[in-house]
């Protein structure tokens, strides 16, 4: 050797040289599939080194033991963590989207994507939001509604600001609700009042609220072949008083807007005062229902203010994103990409008119009853490991275990095309189109079929998850772009005729992401993202006070004692398993063939990142699924995450 401190074994991107010998690849044994050793003599661009400082910082893993070639996700990033890269790197002037590095994982990757980006914009004037005609597009899409019942809305529940479809998220929620006969998606939320709180100051509070957002303020009108919303101009409803809960069983239409705030005042005084949000599903998702409590807070301490920061923009943002995702939906190309994901089942395929038909469930025909088994602060340091190996995140090796133990233990709902199971995902759509909805207190949820990949199960590979991970994470990054995101069930039903019988809920903290949302504009918020279902599957029936899981307890990190605390939640984290019997409207109809929404399994994880735990839950009716079922499934999902 010319000289003796070089390095006799020299590693590239592209292969190996020996002692100055042309560079060869080394055939790599199973057991070496997700070991890398980092080059010191590995030439890096000044861009790449920018990146490499940046993730080295937010992921803790020393620049030394970083290749360019690393995925964020192999050096400890998630879906979460990764929302402060953006940021960091503006440090440095590079601008990244979140959407653009779960493209572009790797350092190089996204070195050669910035370069492009500035070859890019210095040949091409600067991209230019055009945005689209909200009215016109609601006024197209909207279907003509009887005058009469017009008249009759009015008379009963206030004069209308406006009508326009329903999104593909809500129309999941209330198609349920109805199949159900209204025992799910209509959640409580349970609050024990502060002592000595402002009756007045309250009642000021939730009106104000409601008149700021049109979504609280808004019906829903079903017209058979879809679902229309209703905006009221004025509230609609009050803070109510009583001295005991009422039966909270909702009626069987939803076209006096379904929420309320109800305050338990027992004659004895000595009791704590309770209260009660009731809520619908269609009205809010696992981040707007944060929103709206945090929000109702402020207004109680300091309506002054908020009274001065007030604006149309939500009302305006809201209708947008109605309008922007009908127009992206009706794009002829998404039909052609949904049947290019999923494929289709011709036997399957329904006529036009089958969602039509109704039936009425009377009293003499058996009605399931719901199972329910959750299990917190379970174990899952292999969660980690499997997503780091893989070079994916946290959220898809959750999806992968969860579907695998709707595969393994048979459910035969569970969709199987071509041996790739099909789930629902619960999805979440809070920065589209160069829209900022973070703060929108609006339901984006939406629930989509996700193909997770082969069925085989396969003890060799340990059901092949880091792989199926990345089919997961190919597949998320497919429908997150363009308006596949935007379709709703009966749509995908129509067009593949695959049908959802297992839902999955990758459940975020709500604290993690408001934090996240204060770091990040609206750029850097990725197309897709999974969200929780705040109230577990109590958000989607009815149950006694004692058995509900309420909200994350509302913190004072500051300890400010002029401020009023409203109301603290009462939350139980206890496990159970257990089978009960919803309560239901005998008189509602019922979908015959329940169309593209029939029942279904679900499992909601919450994943704890500081104690590597998660909370774990599996719900559906019973003739679906049994108690020793369910509880079998969460005794392999925990198996699958020590």
């Amino acid at each position: 050797m010319a000289d003796k401190e070089e390095q006799i074994i020299k590693i590239y991107s592209d292969g190996v040289s020996v002692c100055g010998s042309p560079k060869f690849q080394l055939r790599e044994s199973p057991h070496q599939k997700n070991f890398q050793v980092p080059s010191p003599c590995e030439s890096w661009s000044k861009t790449e080194m920018e990146i490499r400082k940046s993730i080295s910082f937010i992921s803790g893993v020393p620049e030394k033991d970083i290749l360019k070639d690393s995925t964020i996700f192999q050096l400890g990033l998630d879906s979460v963590t990764v929302l402060k890269l953006p940021a960091h790197l503006k440090n440095y002037n590079l601008h990244l989207t979140v959407s653009e590095i779960m493209r572009h994982l790797t350092i190089q990757d996204m070195a050669d994507h910035l370069a492009e980006k500035q070859d890019s914009q210095s040949n091409t004037p600067a991209n230019v939001d055009v945005d689209v005609d909200v009215d016109l597009i609601l006024a197209q899409s909207t279907p003509s509604i009887d005058e009469t019942q017009i008249k009759q809305l009015n008379e009963s529940f206030g004069e209308i600001d406006y009508i326009m479809p329903a999104t593909a998220g809500q129309m999941y929620m209330i198609r349920h609700w109805q199949n159900s006969q209204g025992s799910l998606f209509q959640a409580t939320f349970e609050f024990r009042l502060s002592s000595g709180y402002d009756p007045q100051l309250l009642d000021f509070a939730w009106y104000n609220l409601l008149l700021q957002h049109d979504i609280l303020r808004t019906g829903f009108i079903d017209l058979d072949s879809t679902i229309v919303q209703v905006v009221y101009k004025e509230p609609t409803s009050m803070v109510k008083y009583v001295e005991e809960l009422p039966n909270l069983q909702q009626e069987c239409s939803l076209q006096d807007p379904p929420i309320s705030l109800l305050v338990i005042t027992p004659q004895n005084t000595s009791k704590q005062v309770d209260m009660h949000l009731v809520i619908h599903h269609a009205l809010y998702d696992g981040i707007s229902i944060s929103l709206l409590l945090k929000e109702l807070m402020a207004w109680y301490n300091d309506p002054n203010t908020m009274a001065k920061s007030t604006s149309t923009i939500v009302k305006n943002e809201w209708k947008k994103f109605v309008a922007t995702t009908i127009e992206e939906k009706n794009k002829p190309s998404v039909r052609d990409q949904w049947i290019e994901y999923l494929g289709t089942v011709p036997s399957k395929q329904s006529s036009p008119d089958s969602n039509l038909e109704f039936e009425v469930i009377g009293p003499g025909i058996r009605k399931p009853n719901r199972v329910e088994v959750f299990e917190p602060n379970v174990p899952a340091k292999g969660v980690k490991k499997y997503a780091r190996n893989a070079g994916v995140s946290i959220d898809h090796i959750l999806i992968v275990l969860s579907s695998t133990v709707l595969g393994d233990q048979q459910f035969k709902n569970v969709v199987d095309l071509d041996g790739n199971f099909i789930v629902g995902l619960y999805l979440a759509n809070r920065f589209p189109f160069s829209q900022d909805l973070s703060s929108i207190m609006a339901p984006t949820l939406n629930i989509l079929p996700i193909r997770i990949g082969p069925s085989n199960r396969n003890e060799d590979d340990g059901f092949a998850i880091p792989e199926l991970a990345k089919n997961v994470q190919k597949g998320l990054a497919k429908i997150g772009r363009g308006g596949m995101a935007n379709a709703g069930l009966d749509e995908i039903y129509q067009w593949t005729g695959v049908k959802v019988h297992g839902c999955i809920n990758i459940v975020k903290e709500v604290s993690d992401h408001s934090e996240k949302m204060d770091e990040a504009s609206s750029e850097e918020i990725s197309d897709w993202e999974v969200v929780e279902d705040l109230n577990g599957d109590t958000a989607k029936e009815h149950k006694k006070p004692r058995e509900e899981v309420g909200l994350q307890p509302v913190k004072n990190e500051e300890k400010d004692t002029t401020k009023r605390v409203l109301f603290e939640s009462l939350e139980d984290m206890k496990g159970y398993a257990r089978v009960v019997k919803p309560k239901r409207d005998q008189t509602m109809f019922v979908r015959k063939d329940s169309g593209a929404y029939p029942s279904s399994i679900d499992i909601e994880i919450r994943y704890h990142p500081e104690s590597e735990t998660i909370d774990v839950g599996i719900f559906g009716p019973d003739d679906m699924l049994s108690l020793e079922e369910a509880e079998e499934s969460i005794r392999m999902l925990k198996s699958f995450c020590f």
